[in-house]
């Protein structure tokens, strides 16, 4: 048995991190539902593991990563059930079956030594082919119809936050670019502005007062110049 590992302590601790992640669209019973669900999940989850005999779950680790496994996918499916308008009465049943089959699978292949990221693409596969088949049930009672069957079948929302993550990246990456560019605009409109006055200084000194004169001219232009590229920095930087 694990000496350092709280069930406890764990399950509340990734139940505490559900209430921020929890998607604004969904009602606030279901929002509380869906944190205590997790909750109650993780629980028996960990509790199950730290009371198996084999050796693997004397380490803390392997008991945490399993039982977030479980958390993770019981978040996720909740999030679908709920955006394909499956009746709540049929929540606990469906991801009562996912968890199980995510802690028989994820336990025997952990005890076999299966390799982590073999075994979560495996777990990725049974979640959806055990939530299929669950769906797939309820139509066929007719206890939902074929309608929201199908929606129940397409949403994804571990998919939703993956794309959402690669947009956020897309854009950061895009923000970072546009400031290096307006950074070397910057450093550009300083050397000109030297070199400006250095014209400036220059031509009075070898060429005299008129032709001074006329690079003034010519300076203030340039300045005038830069003034308008800050201020379009400043507006591309907002």
């Amino acid at each position: 048995m694990s000496r350092d590992f709280s069930p406890k302590e764990f399950a509340q601790n990734l139940a505490d991190q559900a209430k921020d992640l929890v998607p604004d669209d969904l009602s606030s019973e279901h929002k509380e539902n869906l944190v205590e669900t997790l909750h109650t999940n993780t629980l028996l989850a960990a509790e199950a593991l730290v009371k198996r005999e084999h050796d693997c779950y004397r380490d803390d680790a392997t008991c945490e990563v399993i039982s977030q496994i479980i958390a993770e996918w019981t978040f996720h499916k909740y999030v679908d059930l709920c955006r394909a308008g499956i009746p709540d009465e049929f929540f606990q049943g469906i991801l009562q079956k996912i968890g199980y089959e995510i802690y028989e699978y994820v336990t025997e292949a952990t005890e076999k030594g299966v390799d982590t990221s073999i075994i979560l693409s495996n777990t990725e596969s049974l979640v959806q082919k055990t939530y299929k088949k669950a769906l797939l049930e309820l139509k066929k009672s007719k206890k939902i119809s074929s309608k929201i069957a199908e929606r129940g079948l397409f949403i994804s929302n571990i998919d939703k936050m993956c794309t959402e993550k690669l947009e956020q990246e897309a854009i950061e990456e895009r923000k970072k670019k546009k400031r290096a560019f307006w950074g070397f605009i910057e450093e550009f409109e300083f050397f000109v502005t030297l070199y400006s006055l250095l014209m400036g200084v220059y031509t009075f000194v070898f060429y005299g007062y008129d032709i001074f004169i006329f690079k003034a001219f010519c300076i203030l232009f340039v300045v005038s110049i830069i003034s308008l590229a800050d201020k379009l920095i400043n507006g591309k930087k907002s």
